[in-house]
């Protein structure tokens, strides 16, 4: 039973890093883009 919650645990860690992830390179994303050495290729 231990192990099994410390599996879920790890896995709602793991979405909660990936949504970070993803949030901060959205903005990077969009700090590049209205940057003004951002060119459109």
């Amino acid at each position: 039973l231990y192990q099994e919650l410390g599996e879920s645990r790890s896995e709602v860690e793991n979405a909660d890093y990936e949504r970070k992830k993803i949030d901060d390179l959205r903005k990077r994303i969009s700090d590049a883009e209205s940057s003004p050495h951002h060119l459109e290729l």
